[in-house]
């Protein structure tokens, strides 16, 4: 098991380092000899199929330079780069911000309008019904955040403050978000390495 994070174990199998990250039932495995990731799935669908009990049973298995996982989209097409996306998922997002308030329509430049930081005691609280669409909203932005979008971290970081007690001010802070987020969308997280 990794020190830092006990969903990834890495193992020395036939001279390099083996990597699998679970996360409940789904799990990406790395490896150079595609022999050894054979054998690694030959072995947990040995240990593991038979106590599935949904679907059909079989461990799905995909293979590749572009995978799906966890709502991400990882391409690894371009060499010592991973290029990270949530198109879909950030759709989903824009689609549920539409439903909850559907004069929001527009684009912004930036994640975070200039007043992010300030908060009137004055200002009116939201109703209970707009106020969890916010918390609702600002939970799956954090999602996105958190896996391909940190160049909305600090916008969202604020606004995972204010979930308990939302006002106007803080739902016209999510707005800006997500007009930025609408002129964004199609832009993923680009990692690389020399």
């Amino acid at each position: 098991m990794n020190p830092y994070d006990p969903c990834v174990f890495n193992k020395d199998m036939d001279g390099s380092q083996m990597t699998i990250c679970f996360h409940v039932d789904d799990c990406k495995i790395s490896h150079r000899s595609s022999k050894a990731v054979d054998k690694i799935i030959k072995w947990l669908r040995k240990e593991y199929e038979s106590i599935f009990e949904d679907g059909p049973g079989k461990m799905l298995v995909s293979r590749g330079k572009v995978h799906e996982y966890l709502g991400m989209t990882l391409d690894f097409t371009t060499p010592g780069q991973v290029k990270i996306s949530m198109f879909d998922y950030v759709k989903e997002i824009l689609a549920a911000f539409d439903k909850a308030d559907p004069k929001g329509a527009g684009e912004k430049k930036t994640a975070a309008p200039s007043n992010l930081f300030e908060v009137n005691g004055d200002c009116k609280k939201l109703l209970h019904e707009r106020a969890v669409q916010f918390h609702n909203i600002v939970a799956k932005t954090l999602y996105a955040t958190k896996r391909a979008r940190p160049d909305t971290c600090t916008a969202i970081a604020f606004l995972t403050t204010r979930v308990r007690e939302p006002d106007d001010d803080d739902w016209a802070k999510l707005k800006h978000l997500m007009k930025y987020l609408r002129g964004t969308r199609k832009m993923p997280l680009i990692l690389s390495a020399d």
